[in-house]
């Protein structure tokens, strides 16, 4: 018997509820009040809250990247998948 499993959740950026592996998916980091969490600098600081980023956020978020001449960020493959094998 294998297992897989897989969360549901609002995206950061648009409160789009939707299906991830929370292993896989892009996430941000964010306070306990669920604003995101950055030092004075403007750099991520850690913290064990996450919150992820759907698909079409994430399509935005690199276009505009790619428009400023950043690297897109990349996704890994089943981000917005259940794991192999899933439903049982």
């Amino acid at each position: 018997m294998t297992g897989a499993y897989f969360a549901t959740g609002p995206c950061c950026f648009c409160d789009a509820i939707f299906t991830f592996d929370p292993e896989l998916v892009p996430s941000i980091p964010v306070d306990e009040r669920g604003a995101i969490a950055v030092d004075d600098a403007g750099a991520f600081k850690p913290t064990t809250f996450k919150r992820p980023i759907c698909e079409q956020c994430m399509t935005k978020i690199n276009r505009l990247r790619e428009q400023h001449e950043m690297p897109a960020i990349a996704v890994l493959d089943g981000a917005y998948a259940p794991a192999e094998g899933f439903p049982p």
